[in-house]
């Protein structure tokens, strides 16, 4: 229990640095820094945070990095007891607070998830050329890990989540696809300021590798109590992603995605409550889905086992909307 290394070149310390999971004499994580000039020879410098038994048991994976003056730990908990922001047994967390580099200390300040769907692990980011903070991690949870059918040839199991900027906005982290997955895109469909109250669904909104924004206003004077989005929807599958406008609660509900063996095929989310306008950007690869909530303020990421002639898309909603869609094909 002394793995997972994450490396990276300090300019105040004018050395390399490394944050290392370890397990504590308690039996729970901790995360160990280390400072290098060589990057052979280590002195060990803090226990820059550690687990106590409060968010599972060992930390895997960890990443440390600064976007102005506030410092974010991620890393993934193994042994989480299910309950509110954490639904995943190993799952996935963000710690935000402040780093003093002169005594290598870290303050910490909050504790959410990174991604609240079902598969979301090991993220780790780099710094780009030109500046932006980069995020990846494995598209898979370890329970299910094993349960991915092999039938159809695909000869593969496992993917990663497509890379994210990262930036901070009123001191949360905010993730977006990265830009240069805009020049992937092909044969705009758009929906304008259409009424909906019900169900429908529109000419060309339909695909297996698309990314689409979808906005939804609740017209003054109108209400609405819950809205829904279908993907990869036939006669016999649909993986629904919805929100009740009320509570501001929203799910993703993958029991009739065709994926096998889910102990708990909802997963949630907790937004503001009483919901009037709700922005959403989807991008729907083959085997997977990934949602960016209001400008990417909170994702929800999961794999779906759905066969992929299942294109259909559509949307409901129990009361009245303003619906706003605009769909691109994605092409590599």
């Amino acid at each position: 229990d002394f793995r997972d290394p994450k490396l990276w070149w300090d300019d105040r310390e004018n050395a390399f640095m490394a944050l290392i999971g370890n397990r504590a004499p308690d039996g729970s994580g901790q995360l160990l820094l280390y400072r290098s000039t060589d990057a052979i020879h280590w002195e060990f410098l803090n226990v820059l945070d550690a687990c106590r038994n409060e968010y599972g048991k060992m930390w895997e994976c960890p990443e440390f990095f600064e976007i102005g003056d506030t410092a974010f730990i991620l890393t993934s908990p193994q042994e989480m007891q299910y309950g509110g922001e954490f639904q995943n047994r190993h799952g996935n967390m963000l710690i935000s607070g402040r780093y003093d580099p002169k005594t290598h200390t870290f303050e910490r300040k909050e504790v959410h998830a990174i991604d609240f769907g079902y598969d979301f692990y090991a993220t780790q980011t780099l710094l780009s050329p030109d500046g932006r903070r980069i995020m990846i991690a494995w598209m898979q949870a370890w329970e299910n890990s094993h349960s991915m059918r092999r039938d159809g040839g695909r000869g593969w199991v496992g993917m990663t989540t497509l890379p994210r900027e990262l930036t901070v906005k009123d001191g949360l982290l905010i993730q977006t696809p990265v830009r240069e997955l805009e020049a992937c895109r092909r044969n705009p469909v758009r929906v304008a300021d259409y009424a909906l109250s019900g169900e429908a669904a529109f000419p060309g909104v339909e695909g297996r590798c698309i990314d689409m924004t979808v906005r939804v206003a609740v017209p003054e004077g109108a209400s609405c109590s819950r809205f829904e989005m279908r993907l990869a929807q036939n006669e016999a599958f649909r993986t629904v992603f919805a929100c009740d406008m009320a509570s501001g609660t929203c799910t993703f509900d993958r029991s009739q995605s065709g994926y096998p063996n889910d102990m708990l095929p909802v997963r949630q989310m907790q937004l503001d409550a009483d919901i009037r306008e709700l922005t959403l950007r989807v991008i729907v690869d083959r085997y997977s889905v990934e949602i960016f909530v209001n400008g990417g303020e909170k994702v929800m990421t999961s794999v779906v086992d759905t066969p992929r002639d299942a294109q259909g898309i559509s949307f409901a909603a129990d009361g009245c909307v303003n619906l706003n869609i605009e769909k691109y094909e994605i092409e590599l």
